[in-house]
C-alpha cells in the first residue's frame, strides 16, 4: 500500500515537471500574439547586453589581430626598403668613382668639366619662330656668344647660330638636312652612325642590317662625355635591302620648351 502512494507521488512531480515547461510556452505563446511589441522589447532589452559584449570582443580581437598584422606587414616593408636603400647606395658608390676616375682621366688631359652656364628663357618656338629655330631671351651683354651649345638637362638640343645684346637664336640639330655623328649604345655595343635631321625633333640613320639595334636604345654625341641626344623610336628594315633605316627621335618636346642652359665653351663635346 505504501508503495503504490509513494508511486503515485513520483508521477505525480514528474508531471508537474513536465507542465511548468509547457506551460512557460503557452504562456509565452500567448503573450506572442496578444502583446508583440511587449515581448519583443522585453527580448531586445535582455539581448542587448549580450550584444554589446560580444561586439566589444569582436572589436577588441579584431584590435589585437590588426595590431600584430600591421606590424608584420611594416616590418616587411621596412626590410624591403632597406634593402633596395642598400641597393642604391652601392649603384651610387659605383657612379661616384666611375664619376671621379672619368675626371682625373679628362684632367689628365687638360680636358676639365669647368664650363659655365647661362640661363635663357624661351621667347618663341616653330612656328613662331623660323622652322627648327627657337629665340633665347639672353644675348650677347648675357655672355652668350655664337657657337654656344643649348641644352635642356643632359640633353643638346641646338648651337647658337645669332646673337643680339639681349637675345640670341639657336638653330636646333634636328634642322632638315642637318648631318651629326652620333652613336646608338646597344647593350655594351656602341654603333657610330651619321644622323641626319629631319626637322622637329626627328632624325634618321642608315646602318647596316646585320648592326643590333632596337627600339628605345639611347643615342648619344660622339666624344669622352657622353651627352644624351636622343633614342631610337623605330626601325624600318626591309627585306631586299641589305641595310636599316633608324628613326631617332628627341625626348625634348620642343612646343613645350620654356628654359634651356646656353654653354659658350664646352670642349669636351666633338661635332
Amino acid at each position: 500500500m505504501n508503495y503504490r502512494l509513494i508511486r503515485s507521488t513520483k508521477n505525480l512531480s514528474e508531471r508537474h515537471r513536465l507542465a511548468y515547461p509547457i506551460l512557460f510556452i503557452g504562456l509565452v505563446t500567448t503573450l506572442h500574439f496578444l502583446f508583440p511589441n511587449v515581448l519583443r522589447g522585453i527580448a531586445t532589452t535582455v539581448a542587448r547586453p549580450v550584444w554589446v559584449a560580444e561586439r566589444t570582443l569582436v572589436d577588441a580581437g579584431s584590435a589585437f589581430l590588426g595590431y600584430f598584422s600591421a606590424k608584420s606587414a611594416l616590418i616587411d616593408d621596412i626590410t624591403k626598403l632597406t634593402t633596395e636603400l642598400q641597393h642604391k647606395d652601392i649603384q651610387l658608390l659605383d657612379r661616384d668613382i666611375l664619376a671621379e676616375e672619368n675626371r682625373i682621366l679628362k684632367e689628365s688631359f687638360g680636358r676639365g668639366d669647368e664650363t659655365k652656364s647661362i640661363l635663357g628663357s624661351v621667347l618663341s618656338v616653330p612656328p613662331l619662330s623660323l622652322y627648327d629655330t627657337i629665340v633665347l631671351d639672353a644675348g650677347s651683354l648675357n655672355g652668350v656668344r655664337e657657337g654656344a651649345h643649348v641644352y635642356v638637362g643632359p640633353i643638346l638640343l641646338g648651337t647658337v647660330v645669332r646673337t643680339t645684346g639681349h637675345t640670341s637664336v639657336a638653330e636646333l640639330n634636328s634642322t632638315s638636312g642637318q648631318v651629326t655623328p652620333m652613336r646608338i649604345q646597344h647593350g655594351a655595343v656602341a654603333i657610330p652612325i651619321e644622323a641626319k635631321g629631319r626637322g622637329a625633333g626627328e632624325f634618321t640613320a642608315t646602318i647596316p642590317k646585320e648592326s643590333d639595334v632596337a627600339v628605345g636604345d639611347s643615342v648619344f654625341l660622339t666624344g669622352i662625355r657622353p651627352t644624351l641626344f636622343g633614342t631610337v623610336d623605330a626601325i624600318d628594315s626591309t627585306i631586299t635591302s641589305s641595310f636599316q633605316t633608324i628613326f631617332i627621335i628627341s625626348p625634348v618636346h620642343i612646343q613645350a620648351l620654356r628654359f634651356v642652359e646656353i654653354v659658350n665653351d664646352d670642349s669636351t663635346i666633338d661635332l
